[in-house]
Parts: structure tokens; C-alpha cells; sequence
């Protein structure tokens, strides 16, 4: 990077991807923006998406959930506002045997959008 922050060795900027110490601080302050964006949002009803002082433990849970997901798509799932199509196609993207599939689709009232929440292991319902 020079002094207006451009990227002068695109190769070099992308060889960082390599070292474990910044690849580990990148993804968190990724999830930190995105926990923090996700902080922000709250239910219809006014209340927040992500209750206030949580302990360590279910703090992670919603980490892990905007790490996987990002910001917008971890509050589709806290909100229940997934669509069956979208998560048609986040489940097609993780499970590859269409029949596998079907059958957690099937397990979840023939809801795409149930059976991608628990495949996310979504616990956040008794947080």
C-alpha cells in the first residue's frame, strides 16, 4: 500500500492470504464488522436482534452465524425472514447429494429455509 492507501503488488497483498497470524486478525475484524452491523438490527417489534450482554459463549454463536452468513443473511435467519429459494439454493451450495437434501427438507416440514437454519446449527432460538 503507498501513502493514499492504493495497492502497489497486488501479488503481494494477496500472498498475505498465506500467513496464518493475518488471515486469522482479517477474518476477525471481518466478523467484528459484521457482528457489530448485525448488533445494530432489530425484529419488527423494535427489540434487538441480538440481545445485549450475552455471555462468551452464546456471543460466539452469533459470530459464528455472521461469519458464515454475513450481516444480512445471519438477520434473515434470526428474523425467520429466509426465503425457501434462497435457502434452496445456500443448502444446494453445501450439500451436495440432492437426495441428503430432500431428506433434511423433508425433516423440516418440507421447509428449505427450517432445514438450512438447523444445518447451520442454529441454536440461537434458546440463546
Amino acid at each position: 500500500m503507498n501513502d493514499a492507501n492504493q495497492v502497489v503488488d497486488r501479488a503481494a497483498l494477496l500472498d498475505l492470504r498465506f500467513d496464518a497470524t493475518t488471515s486469522i486478525v482479517a477474518a476477525a475484524e471481518l466478523d467484528k464488522g459484521y457482528f457489530t452491523q448485525l448488533s445494530a438490527r432489530t425484529n419488527d417489534d423494535g427489540t434487538p436482534l441480538v440481545p445485549a450482554d450475552l455471555p462468551a459463549d452464546k456471543k460466539a454463536q452469533y459470530i459464528y452465524l455472521v461469519h458464515h452468513e454475513g450481516a444480512n443473511g445471519a438477520a434473515q435467519i434470526l428474523k425467520g425472514t429466509l426465503t425457501d429459494a434462497r435457502a434452496e439454493g445456500l443448502l444446494k451450495n453445501h450439500v451436495a447429494d440432492a437426495d441428503k437434501r430432500q431428506a433434511m427438507i423433508d425433516a423440516h416440514d418440507g421447509s428449505a429455509a427450517k432445514a438450512y437454519t438447523a444445518y447451520c446449527g442454529s441454536t440461537l432460538s434458546s440463546a
